[in-house]
């Protein structure tokens, strides 16, 4: 099983069809990015919101059956990216590419209702904090 975690925008765009469209990367192809991690952490996934103001672990979907995924740091997308868009990626502060998987292809999630009572509940105290 695979994660996708994203904030309210993402979220209204997957709609209630469940289905996770791939968007543009830095460098214009367009992936779904997927994790293995959960619960989630924030500077591992490279969800910070330092370039964007919204909460990009706000929701999670539960992907059962990934299709053409694959590993990043295996991946075809990362061989064809520009050099600088890599090293953007992976040399932020606390990533861990090793947890992070893309596919070219649409994925069917399901929305995790308990994600929020599970996870979240205990970052209030901690804001700032990787969770």
């Amino acid at each position: 099983m695979l994660y996708h975690y994203t904030c309210h925008h993402g979220r209204r765009g997957i709609g209630f069809s469940g289905f996770i469209v791939p968007t543009p990367s830095l460098w214009g192809l367009p992936l779904v990015w997927l994790t293995d991690m959960r619960p989630p952490g924030r500077e591992a996934l490279g969800l910070t919101s330092h370039m964007l103001d919204c909460d990009r672990l706000a929701y999670c979907y539960k992907v059962d059956a990934p299709l053409g995924v694959e590993p990043w740091l295996e991946s075809r997308a990362r061989a064809d990216a520009p050099l600088l868009s890599v090293l953007m990626l992976e040399q932020a502060p606390g990533v861990d590419p090793r947890r992070w998987f893309v596919s070219t292809a649409r994925q069917f999630g399901a929305l995790d209702r308990h994600y929020g009572l599970q996870f979240r509940r205990d970052w209030g105290a901690n804001a700032g904090a990787t969770p």
